[in-house]
């Protein structure tokens, strides 16, 4: 039996009509399993795991028959002692990394623990993915304007325990526009042309780290 750290693991019975009474013993109580019992079953109990291990329980059952005899007293005989395991399996951490402040319209790279049987991301909002959304890493395309967006993921191990969890990223523009000018001194006198004041301002120039950025001018 396998089970997930803090799973209920459902009661096993143990069945034969021939068998009278049941005698079952478990040499690990870590696992949350009690020592031992009379009944013909295991009951219901939570599966526990402190480790970063597999919890293994071993449950003995030993089998009784009350057997009788025409004009003698019943004898109860005991059965051969069989065996089967209990193991709990640690939880895993769903656990993302990357960049939370990002520049709107990059593309990012966020990953998840290495070693998982499977992985499932998503992101909400304007930003895409633009990779596999089925292995250890993925790459987003953010938004491509400022805001928060949540990166999803969950992930499973071989053992069928999975875990989830969300990184809220925030796209910010960081980097601030830059205008160049090269100024040429003139004397624009009163009511200048259009010509001069083009010729006064130079050459104008701005850039932006994401967007294209317009340069106006107007004679108050």
């Amino acid at each position: 039996v396998y089970a997930c750290k803090n799973q209920t693991i459902s009661q096993i019975n143990f069945v034969d009509p021939n068998i009278t009474s049941y005698t079952w013993t478990n040499n690990n109580t870590t696992t949350g399993l009690a020592a031992s019992g009379t009944t013909s079953f295991t009951p219901q109990f939570i599966g526990l795991n402190n480790g970063i291990t597999p919890n293994r329980s071993i449950i003995s059952i030993t089998p009784s028959k009350l057997v009788s005899y025409t004009g003698a007293t019943s004898v109860n005989c005991t059965g051969t002692t069989s065996s089967f395991n209990i193991i709990v399996n640690p939880v895993i951490n769903c656990l993302i990394s990357g960049n939370i402040t990002v520049c709107p319209s990059s593309v990012q790279t966020y990953r998840a623990p290495k070693g998982m049987l499977s992985y499932s991301w998503s992101v909400t909002g304007a930003s895409t993915i633009i990779s596999a959304g089925n292995s250890d890493s993925v790459q987003i395309r953010i938004r491509p304007s400022c805001g928060n967006e949540t990166i999803k993921l969950t992930m499973e191990d071989s053992s069928s325990c999975k875990d989830s969890c969300n990184l809220t990223i925030n796209a910010v523009d960081v980097t601030p526009p830059v205008i160049n000018a090269i100024d040429t001194v003139i004397d624009l006198s009163c009511n200048p042309s259009a010509s001069l004041i083009e010729a006064t301002l130079g050459i104008v120039t701005a850039s932006d780290n994401w967007v294209s950025p317009r340069i106006t001018q107007s004679d108050v």
